[in-house]
């Protein structure tokens, strides 16, 4: 068999191996609008947390929280494919915090306020830096807002991911 013959035979399947490579690899992308009761949530994060047997191309588990705008918005890129929970809080756009008031949102400490989980999430860069109240403030159920008891959840696919959540009491 010639060379050329060889080369032939075997070039599909390397384009076979490199396109499958080359997808695997693929982030997922993800954005949307929050609204509760039908009316826009117009400032707070939203976060992804995903599945523990989930890994990222940083080699191990993360969350992903991105700041809400003004008209309910949301964009997420570079995110890991699979079942997610979701979180949503809007206390970290709420112009009265108090020590007092202990935060509602996913993996912070007891006794944290919502600013003291802010502001640990933007050192560790999980968070985007700079205030997330791109709107007024709009207190939601806090059950959004922990990892343990949101009711939202999402399956992302590779590319491109439009997920609107709904919040009701």
């Amino acid at each position: 068999m010639t060379r050329t013959g060889r080369f032939l035979l075997t070039l599909p399947l390397f384009l076979a191996v490199a396109s499958g490579c080359n997808t695997s690899n693929t982030p997922a992308t993800v954005s949307g609008k929050i609204t509760y009761n039908g009316q826009t949530v117009p400032a707070g994060s939203i976060t992804f947390h995903p599945g523990a047997t989930q890994s990222t191309d940083k080699g191990g588990l993360g969350i992903y929280n991105y700041s809400l705008k003004e008209d309910g918005t949301y964009s997420g890129t570079d995110l890991p494919t699979g079942e997610m929970v979701v979180t949503i809080e809007t206390e970290t756009a709420n112009p009265n915090p108090t020590k007092s008031k202990t935060a509602l949102v996913g993996g912070a400490n007891k006794g944290d306020t919502a600013a003291d989980y802010q502001k640990k999430m933007q050192e560790m860069g999980k968070a985007p830096s700079g205030p997330t109240n791109a709107g007024p403030y709009v207190k939601i159920p806090p059950k959004y807002a922990v990892k343990a008891t949101s009711t939202l959840k999402v399956t992302l696919d590779k590319g491109k991911n439009t997920k609107d959540f709904e919040l009701t009491d």
